[in-house]
């Protein structure tokens, strides 16, 4: 299945120059990318800066047990389930996440899938993109 990514949100952050030390701050930046075809109805996806969240509706998907459900490495369980949701959380680059880097190296790609142990199926693919700006450490003082 190819997999086209689009843009969700993109927020850009300006230099802050702190007088009294030198340094240049940049925050780290990031865009969440989706996915074409996009995520089925009652998974919403959450691409923090440290790690990934995934929130899957019972109601919607009626037929997943969460006993049954894993990420690319299988010791990689749901987080919590209840009657409503399924819950997915994963440090960025843990779990089977394979990271990928733009060829100018400002975009970062981390990808992971949500597998189905008793289909053997993957259900979702879970996609998130980080824009990296440089930070400058210090003056060399």
């Amino acid at each position: 299945m190819n997999i086209i990514l689009w843009i969700v949100r993109l927020h850009l952050s300006t230099p802050v120059l702190n007088w009294k030390t030198g340094f240049i701050i940049l925050k780290l930046i990031y865009e969440i990318y989706g996915m074409f075809p996009p995520l089925p109805e009652g998974v919403e996806v959450t691409c923090n800066q440290n790690d990934i969240q995934v929130q899957i509706n019972r109601s919607v998907h009626a037929g997943l047990d969460p006993n049954d459900l894993h990420l690319i490495d299988k010791q990689c369980l749901p987080s919590s389930s209840n009657g409503s949701f399924i819950n997915f959380n994963s440090a960025l680059g843990t779990c089977g996440t394979l990271v990928v880097f733009s060829n100018d190296g400002v975009k970062s790609f981390y990808r992971n899938e949500i597998i189905n142990n008793a289909t053997n199926t993957t259900e979702f693919d879970i996609i998130c993109s980080y824009i990296r700006e440089p930070t400058q450490l210090g003056t060399g003082r």
